[in-house]
């Protein structure tokens, strides 16, 4: 049961349906998914939800556009519900799901991903894609960083928020001692739109490492 963003009429899905990612889009179950083109490795591809303009009747099918915008002619959008990532070995990223209260889904990898490894993040802020889907999610990240003979700072950011200096308030990573080395205890919880968060340190030549772990996604 899913409510359409643009008017809040609700449908259904009333049975299970399987759709194939490697196969053109085609109505129905046991039937091709892809909404346009040929499935990519190393692409994010959006599990949209459908309805029929005519019939009424409710399908889904998977789109490269995070906006839906290859959908079958005759239908209309009715809700974003998941994301799926395509890895480089030719099949899905295998993840566990919990849903959440009001509908969201909790999502972690089975093996964090290793997105970000740089020995040169300055003061002036970096941009680094991660593994997350190109819509509102709130991405998990565990981060470690370091830099010789040097206390550092490391703030991680959100590129929707104005950037600002790794200094007190603003820092979620550091190094506990001169020389040494620190990794977040608990995962650094950023807010993303495009597959990507901010790294600035308050040294130059700070080494980091940092691996996503998940993301929480609204589906209301």
């Amino acid at each position: 049961l899913a409510s359409n963003d643009s008017d809040n009429r609700l449908v259904q899905l009333t049975a299970s349906m399987t759709k194939q990612i490697d196969a053109a889009w085609a109505a129905g179950d046991a039937a091709g998914g892809m909404f346009t083109g040929t499935v990519t490795n190393s692409t994010w591809y959006y599990c949209w939800l459908i309805q029929n303009d005519t019939t009424g009747a409710v399908d889904w099918g998977y789109d490269i556009s995070s906006a839906g915008a290859n959908k079958p002619a005759g239908y209309s959008l009715v809700k974003l519900v998941f994301a799926v990532y395509r890895s480089s070995a030719a099949a899905n990223r295998l993840f566990t799901a919990r849903e959440l209260t009001g509908g969201g889904l909790h999502v972690l990898w089975d093996s964090p991903a290793a997105d970000i490894t740089a020995s040169d993040l300055s003061t002036v802020a970096v941009t680094y894609t991660i593994t997350v889907p190109a819509v509102p999610v709130e991405a998990e990240i565990y981060a470690w960083a370091a830099k010789s003979a040097t206390v550092i700072k490391v703030y991680v950011s959100s590129t929707s928020l104005l950037d600002a200096a790794a200094a007190t308030p603003y820092w979620n990573a550091a190094s506990a001692a001169s020389g040494g080395s620190s990794a977040s205890i608990a995962p650094i919880k950023v807010y993303c739109t495009t597959s990507a968060v901010r790294f600035r340190s308050d040294a130059a030549a700070t080494q980091i490492v940092a691996s996503t772990a998940g993301f929480r996604m609204e589906r209301r």
